[in-house]
């Protein structure tokens, strides 16, 4: 598998394990990792163990960003985004906790190529909800199109990643609000993660992302089962701590949607997912 794929890791080195032992069993060839710093002194043997981690990948020869100090997840993941697509025209994102499933790469090969100069597709994901039964017996295809962009092993392209401009999460909030942009659109739990990441004032480069899809009626693709399992909910870092059930995929993707095919029944059950 010679898609470029970048793996953002920090300090969980037993999930990377995890990891880096799905991504031999793909022979994934092109294969980036990107590996924080310690934030602290505490930090410092398990940024060690990660980076020993990576060490042991041995079926092909990986290039090794190494951050000397900590920049967090919100950067790290964007930092590795722009990195990639600096140099490839695809590339996959992965984070430590997402391990990829038996047919995870066959899926964003097919859309990657399929979507390439597809300007409404802005990315694909391989993790999805758990969706109800009757929507996914129904199904006509094996992946849908739905306005909410996904973290939890995605895929983009240069031309889509290349409009990710505005990183200043108030400065894109009141730009959507201004253009009378739908903020529920993928989902009415939006407006107050916006709203509470503004009274924080964090880093939130997912959102950013989503608003520019937004402005642009972008979609991403997203499977009816998952081809990402989460192992990293209750490890720290930024994940709750309640793992969420989900259907992992058991067969391998071969039915996609033309352009302009939406899944009203799909998109309903997500919506009522995320609220």
């Amino acid at each position: 598998m010679d898609i470029p794929t970048a793996i953002v890791c920090y300090n969980r080195p037993n999930l990377l394990r995890q990891v880096v032992d799905a991504l031999g069993q793909h022979s994934v060839e092109n294969l980036w990792f990107f590996s924080d710093g310690p934030r602290d002194e505490v930090d410092t043997d398990a940024v060690a163990q990660v980076r020993a981690v990576i060490d042991t990948v041995d079926w092909t020869r990986p290039r090794i960003v190494y951050h000397e100090h900590n920049v967090g997840q919100k950067a790290a993941v964007p930092f590795a985004a722009d990195s990639m697509f600096d140099i490839y025209e695809r590339a996959i994102i992965l984070e430590d906790d997402c391990i990829p499933q038996p047919y995870f790469f066959d899926f964003m090969k097919e859309c990657l190529t399929r979507y390439a100069d597809a300007l409404d597709v802005y990315g694909i994901v391989g993790y999805v909800p758990l969706l109800p039964d009757n929507v996914i017996e129904q199904a006509r295809y094996d992946g849908f199109f739905y306005p909410r962009m996904g973290t939890c092993g995605w895929a983009s392209w240069r031309r889509a990643w290349q409009h990710h401009t505005e990183r200043n999460l108030p400065v894109a909030h009141d730009r959507a609000i201004a253009a009378g942009i739908d903020l529920t659109k993928g989902g009415t739990d939006i407006p107050r993660m916006i709203a509470k990441m503004r009274e924080q004032k964090r880093i939130n480069w997912s959102l950013t992302w989503l608003l520019e899809i937004y402005a642009r009626n972008g979609y991403y693709v997203y499977p009816y089962e998952s081809h990402i399992e989460n192992v990293g909910f209750g490890t720290g870092v930024s994940q709750s701590s309640r793992t969420p059930p989900i259907r992992l995929a058991q067969t391998k993707p071969t039915r996609f949607p033309e352009l302009g095919v939406i899944d009203f029944a799909a998109t309903a059950a997500l919506q009522v997912h995320y609220r």
